[in-house]
């Protein structure tokens, strides 16, 4: 009976960890004319409600992440999840990856980034996805830089199968999505966006195809949708006539 329970518990348990369904990819909009303190990027319809928006933004000739908020038209705020600097080689920069918070409902089609301090560049790309049932949530994140070819995100290590992994890479030279990733923005351009669903949780480090070797740095992050509230171990054991 001991371990009929444990089993119980152990399938509960994993039954209230398991990503549901797939991510969806709708569509994204990237604006590479921005600078100054703030920028906007629309999209070509409004978000639909239940989704959620993966972004990536560009600030150029800063040593240090200076946005000082992101909303949009329906006056959500956004969170970022992470920021890399690049300094020195072949010019100072930061990217930074930031995502709705979770689900939005209202709406919204432009997204605005506003930066502390005037910007040479400053460039967004966003993208929508549909998310499987759950509760939504970061699992993990990684950032990099460097003066190779192959930009790559760095490792990181998710826990829940099924997870959205989204990376964005500003690069001196061009990039394409890496193995495993289908692009989103900017295929073929110095700014461009990717992503993949990971089906078995893990370590992952997003990658990307450059043109040549330059300067790079590249951002990643995993969303998860997670379901809970799977039968708890007296309520199965219960059902069978056995007690834990």
């Amino acid at each position: 009976m001991r371990l009929l329970a444990r089993l119980c518990v152990f399938l509960a348990l994993l039954w209230g960890t398991a990503a549901q369904g797939a991510w969806t990819f709708v569509k994204g909009a990237q604006e590479t004319s921005g600078s100054g303190t703030s920028a906007s990027v629309s999209l070509s319809s409004a978000v639909t409600s239940g989704d959620v928006l993966a972004c990536e933004a560009f600030l150029n000739g800063v040593s240090s992440n200076t946005i000082s908020s992101i909303t949009d038209d329906k006056s959500n705020t956004y969170s970022v999840v992470n920021s890399v600097t690049v300094t020195g080689g072949s010019g100072t920069w930061d990217t930074v990856a930031f995502w709705s918070g979770g689900a939005l409902t209202n709406g919204p089609t432009t997204i605005t980034v506003n930066s502390s301090t005037s910007l040479g560049n400053l460039w967004i790309t966003c993208d929508e996805f549909t998310p499987p049932a759950g509760t939504l949530s970061l699992d993990g994140n990684a950032t990099n830089s460097g003066f190779t070819a192959n930009p790559t995100t760095g490792s990181f290590t998710t826990t829940v199968n099924g997870d959205l992994i989204y990376a964005g890479n500003f690069n001196n030279n061009t990039s394409t999505a890496g193995s495993g990733f289908t692009a989103t923005e900017g295929s073929g351009t110095d700014f461009t966006s990717e992503q993949q669903t990971q089906t078995n949780a893990g370590a992952i480090n997003a990658s990307f195809t450059a043109a040549g070797t330059n300067q790079w740095s590249a951002n990643a992050f995993a969303l998860s949708a997670v379901v809970s509230g799977g039968p708890t171990c007296p309520a199965t054991l219960a059902l069978m006539g056995v007690g834990c």
